[in-house]
């Protein structure tokens, strides 16, 4: 009488935790790769509304709305507000504070003459505070620059 001790049919259990750890490994990598895609989508999504916001500033200063003083928008680190004018006030019913989520950060602003508003004058929407400025993931560490023309175009 024979008897067998393995079956060729049969996975040993080093097979099969190798087979597992690969798995786990490349769900691992599938999960970490979805989040930052996720966060890089959330920066140029945030950074697209910017730009929206700032052509739309530019487009009604050109057109005379409003009073005819223009419009303007000052960079904060975690925000940024939407006024008329070329003068902040900082309680002022009209102006529009758009907050960034915890993990989407303004930083190294440089416009010139300094200060962080960008006055978009009319009768053509140009400005004197041209320039770049970062909007940046703390989450990844990607920063988009942003452009500002003396033109008043916006760009990234």
């Amino acid at each position: 009488m024979t008897f067998k001790t393995k079956s060729p049919h049969a996975f040993t259990l080093i097979e099969v935790l190798l087979v597992v750890s690969i798995f786990l490994v490349i769900f691992g990598l599938s999960v970490i790769f979805a989040q930052t895609s996720q966060i890089r989508t959330g920066l140029r999504s945030r950074v697209s509304v910017f730009i929206s916001h700032a052509r739309e500033l530019r487009n009604a200063s050109a057109a005379g709305k409003g009073d005819g003083a223009g419009y303007s928008i000052r960079l904060e680190e975690d925000s940024y507000i939407l006024f008329a004018g070329d003068t902040f006030v900082e309680d002022e019913p009209s102006n529009t504070v758009v907050l960034f989520p915890t993990i989407v950060r303004i930083q190294n602003i440089s416009l010139n003459g300094g200060g962080e508003d960008i006055y978009f004058r009319p009768p053509f929407g140009e400005t004197d505070q041209y320039g770049t400025f970062q909007i940046y993931s703390t989450e990844t560490g990607e920063a988009l620059t942003v452009t500002i023309d003396r033109l008043g175009k916006v760009d990234y």
